[in-house]
């Protein structure tokens, strides 16, 4: 097996170097500042598109009923009902006499939950209520309270090597493919893959996310690949012979990935963005629309932050084709579609609007999906993760990416289910 971790070495002695999407994934907001002593958001200082609609602090009075339910000694007790950007999130905070007394609340309050829902800093416990993880951790990330600086993922699944394909049947070949391995005798199965793939071009090569800064990665590869190539931030590996699984030629992978909580895609200032026919936007109407969207901000965070919200007004979840992909004129037409459709409609109109965007694809470990989502160049930034089916901006360490593209054009077709284990 040749690991990337080889690629120096090995550069030398050879060339130069889907499952069920369902995910709403967690996008990150800047710090904001805080209260003073205190572990709450400070209603002057808010991240853009962050709002406390009401704020409640428990009289002195009713201090005792809460010290009965933790058995503790508290001097506040504090609510916030949050809006962001269209969401309702509620925060609550207490501040107790003393870290083994906070201690002691945060132990209740999490109450066998995961726990991204509780935080401790000090003296003062911090409960993210009604709301899912990922917007628990973006919440946290907002207050600094972030769990870890890098998460670490081992990750194996068996692809196939694709060229060109049919999208929309990409994970209806996907799930056949599970059906045939999991009852060989039946030849229903693959013969309706055979009859799907007929038009479908393969290679000898695939491409996977190179490292950047907040991402790390090392594959193993079977068999092992003869050339590497790396540029723009993706390696392809080529082979010279490959074993065929279900009528596709294929390689297996192996990864160890280190996501940090704020990964950014690839370093430096981007050159130009690459041709990609599947990411214009054919009617004019709509391309002057995403100049007007993004006139009114300041900054790019600011224009990307109007034309995410526009790409999730205008499209709403659904449709039947899982994992599906039609195609950026008619998922506007249609105003439904799943994460790349979204992803691919953010792409388009970012791009029209004078923002560098990509793309990549890879899985969410919190929910144990697949996933795709868009990467956005802010001038004094750099890139950040963009997930389309979310009203955050950026993504969390949960987001594990590993293939990529700046075309457009990233046919992936898994031909088993993978494995993904945070280490």
């Amino acid at each position: 097996m040749l690991k990337r971790s080889h690629l120096r070495r090995a550069r030398g002695a050879i060339a130069a170097h889907h499952v069920t999407v369902i995910a709403m994934l967690l996008i990150i907001a800047p710090t904001c500042r805080l209260s003073a002593q205190e572990l709450a958001f400070d209603p002057n200082h808010m991240p853009d598109g962050w709002s406390i609609e009401r704020e409640i602090v428990a009289p002195e009075a009713d201090l005792p009923k809460f010290e009965t339910k933790f058995g503790a000694k508290l001097t506040k007790v504090r609510n916030q009902s949050m809006n962001v950007r269209g969401m309702h999130l509620l925060v609550n905070s207490i501040t107790t006499q003393s870290e083994v007394d906070a201690v002691r609340v945060a132990q209740i309050l999490l109450g066998g939950r995961d726990p991204v829902f509780v935080a401790r800093k000090g003296s003062t416990v911090v409960e993210f209520a009604n709301m899912g993880v990922l917007a628990a951790q973006a919440c946290r990330n907002a207050m600094g309270l972030s769990q870890e600086a890098a998460t670490v993922w081992q990750v194996s699944f068996r692809v196939a090597c694709v060229e060109t394909l049919d999208y929309m049947e990409a994970s209806r070949v996907f799930n056949l493919c599970l059906a045939a391995d999991r009852d060989p005798q039946d030849a229903r199965a693959q013969a309706t893959i055979d009859s799907l793939i007929v038009d479908w071009t393969f290679g000898n090569s695939i491409a996977l996310r190179a490292p950047g800064p907040g991402f790390d990665v090392e594959y193993s590869i079977e068999p092992a690949p003869t050339e590497m190539i790396e540029h723009d931030g993706v390696i392809r590996y080529r082979f010279a012979d490959l074993p065929a699984v279900h009528g596709m030629p294929s390689v297996f992978v192996t990864a160890t990935i280190r996501v940090g909580d704020r990964y950014s895609p690839v370093d430096g200032q981007p050159g130009e963005d690459a041709a990609a026919p599947r990411w214009q936007l054919e009617d004019k109407s709509a391309a002057d629309l995403a100049r007007h969207l993004a006139s009114g901000g300041k900054s790019d965070r600011e224009r990307l932050g109007a034309v995410l919200t526009y790409v999730r007004q205008r499209i709403a979840d659904g449709g039947s084709v899982t994992g599906s992909r039609y195609g950026v004129a008619q998922t506007f037409l249609q105003g439904y579609g799943h994460c790349w459709d979204k992803s691919d409609a953010l792409v388009a109109m970012c791009r029209a609007a004078g923002l560098r965007a990509r793309e990549t694809a890879g899985w969410v470990g919190t929910v144990n999906s697949g996933h795709v989502w868009a990467e956005v160049y802010l001038s004094g930034e750099g890139w950040l993760p963009v997930d389309a089916t979310c009203s955050w901006l950026g993504v969390s360490a949960d987001y594990i990416p590993w293939f990529a593209t700046d075309d457009g054009e990233m046919p992936v077709v898994y031909l088993d289910l993978p494995k993904v284990k945070r280490m």
